[in-house]
Order: C-alpha cells, then sequence, then structure tokens
C-alpha cells in the first residue's frame, strides 16, 4: 500500500486491482433508539451517521415482520459511529448503527432495537497489497482474526 500499511480494515470495499484479502466478518445494521423514547418510527428525526449520509431513504425489518421504509431528517451529523450511538444513548432520538456496536447495549437494555436493515448484511475486509508477499506479521493477524491467508 502506497501509504506504508501493512493492511487495511474497510466495509463493504470497492474493487482494487492493487488490493487483496479477506471477509472476516458479516454484520447487520440495527434501527435504534432509547427504550423509554420508543414510538412509530415515522415519527423520529434521525441523526446519520456521515458514513451513510447519501441515503435518502432507509428500508428496516421490524422485529414483528414485514420491511417499512421512511425517509430519516437529520438533526445531528456526525462523524464517528461511536459520537452517533453516544447521541442515541443520551436520548438524541433514534439511528441506524452497526449490531456489532449496539448489540451489548440492546442486550442490556440501554437501547431499544426497531429492527434491522433490509438487504444483504455488511462485510468487513481484511486487504493488503497484491504486489507484495504477504509478510509474515499479516498473516499472523489473519490467522487470528480467523481469515485463512493464502498460501
Amino acid at each position: 500500500m502506497q501509504d506504508g500499511y501493512d493492511l487495511v480494515i474497510r466495509v463493504n470495499p470497492g474493487r482494487d486491482e492493487l488490493l487483496m484479502g479477506r471477509c472476516i466478518a458479516t454484520d447487520c445494521r440495527s434501527a435504534i433508539t432509547m427504550p423509554k423514547t420508543r414510538r412509530p418510527m415515522r415519527r423520529f428525526r434521525f441523526p446519520p451517521s456521515s458514513s451513510r449520509a447519501d441515503d435518502a431513504t432507509w428500508r428496516v425489518e421490524p422485529p414483528e415482520g414485514g420491511e417499512r421504509v421512511f425517509a430519516p431528517q437529520p438533526v445531528l451529523r456526525l462523524s464517528s459511529l461511536m459520537m452517533v450511538r453516544e447521541a442515541v444513548l443520551d436520548g438524541a432520538a433514534a439511528s441506524l448503527l452497526p449490531g456489532l456496536l449496539v448489540e451489548p447495549d440492546i442486550a442490556a437494555g440501554r437501547l431499544a432495537s426497531l429492527g434491522v436493515e433490509a438487504g444483504a448484511p455488511v462485510e468487513i475486509w481484511a486487504l493488503y497489497s497484491s504486489r507484495r508477499l504477504l509478510s509474515a506479521k499479516v498473516r499472523a493477524f489473519l490467522d487470528m482474526l480467523g481469515g485463512a491467508a493464502p498460501a
């Protein structure tokens, strides 16, 4: 990699002839809110993360089944998913966040899930340069992550 990195972690990466790697995890995004503020989704104002600010609508599959489509009305834009999570925990309505980030809060009752994003799950990839041999440290890291590195 031209910036001197041995490995990068990317979410849903596009094709790049200079990089190769392994999918190390998949995740579904959850529409979440504070449990005490739970009300019909059409009434929420959603603070989206900057990583998905280009989405005009969200498709969510509620726990009771079916699919709901709605247009978020941003009241807050933050560049960090952790900051968005903290804003929701502080009562800033609701958001669509990675399940891996919010599952502990949902299990502990700090957040309530309104459903998961419809469609294919998000893929998390570990990528490394295709132009040089795989280093021992990158191979060891990939092995630790559970992704068997190529021989």
